[in-house]
């Protein structure tokens, strides 16, 4: 077995054994949590592979990536949470328009 092969299976490793670890986790807390403990588990274990192969600029593109998706996520809750703040004035002002 190639060394490379050896370091992709190591990282691989590390991410399931971190998300079978957040998947028994006892989440209190926003869902987004999960969410970015389940990003970085991905990340890490590519990181792990690719910067043991001498490649460090994958891991820190695919970073910026995963951020850039995360505050995606989190602007597209806001929004959610504005929309639904603004359907619950409607429906109260229907049923009273003294609001």
């Amino acid at each position: 077995m190639s060394n490379s092969f050896v370091n992709f299976l190591t990282g691989a490793a590390l991410t399931a054994l971190l998300l079978f670890v957040g998947h028994w986790f006892p989440w209190k807390a926003k869902r987004i949590h999960a969410y970015i403990y389940g990003v970085a588990s991905i990340w890490l274990g590519f990181a792990y592979w690719r910067i043991r192969e001498g490649d460090v600029a994958m891991p820190a593109s695919l970073l910026a990536l995963a951020c850039v998706a995360g505050f995606a996520v989190i602007l597209a809750y806001a929004v959610d949470e504005i929309r639904i703040a603004l359907r619950k004035a409607r429906l109260a002002e229907r049923h009273d328009p003294d609001l």
